[in-house]
């Protein structure tokens, strides 16, 4: 029997004749490892709905800002070997699916471009410069989705991810049809590849 299952009943003009209770948590805190991750930098973030509401654990928050594409950047409380993530849309808060992120990636940062390991990034006044973080040579994809038109996106990494601590979210563009344009991302986590 299937269970957490929505239902979304709407109108002809697209409101909502039901608006379905859904979980606070749709990523799973308790094996979370991006859970309460500290970010570095941001390109931008409306007041209340800042990039540090991606690792709150609650999909009623969000990271919005009025731009169609942008990242965040941030650590982690401990290194982690990504194997799975999870991303979590405007959909999943009852927002219209036009909202949702259609390209991102899940980045680790390229210390062969910095010259110098994690540690002495994080060590250093660089780790919150916006010219170094915003730099994309700084950084590797290991996961990136396009064309999504899903509420809530859970992926299995391809390839092995290498253990890391310091991470970007890109997102590439942050809409689909919708005059409203802005990115919408309620809630990012993932798991190492042991809780597969």
């Amino acid at each position: 029997m299937p269970s957490k299952v929505y239902v979304e009943i709407r109108d002809e003009k697209g409101t909502f004749i039901n608006e379905p209770k859904q979980p606070d948590e749709l990523v799973d805190v308790a094996t979370n490892r991006a859970k309460d991750a500290e970010v570095l930098g941001v390109t931008g973030e409306n007041a209340g709905e800042t990039g540090s509401m991606l690792f709150d654990g609650s999909y009623s928050s969000k990271w919005c800002t009025g731009a169609a594409s942008g990242w965040t950047a941030f650590v982690t409380k401990e290194p982690v070997q990504v194997g799975r993530w999870v991303t979590v849309h405007a959909q999943a808060n009852n927002e219209p699916k036009e909202f949702n992120t259609l390209d991102f990636e899940l980045q680790v940062l390229n210390t062969e471009a910095l010259g110098m390991t994690e540690e002495e990034f994080l060590a250093s006044e660089g780790k919150t410069d916006a010219a170094i973080l915003g730099n994309d040579a700084n950084w590797t994809t290991i996961a990136h989705v396009t064309d999504n038109q899903d509420a809530i996106v859970d992926q299995e990494l391809e390839n092995a991810a290498p253990e890391a601590q310091v991470y970007r979210l890109k997102v590439n563009m942050g809409y689909g049809d919708t005059p409203w344009g802005a990115i919408r991302f309620q809630e990012l986590g993932f798991m190492p590849p042991a809780m597969l």
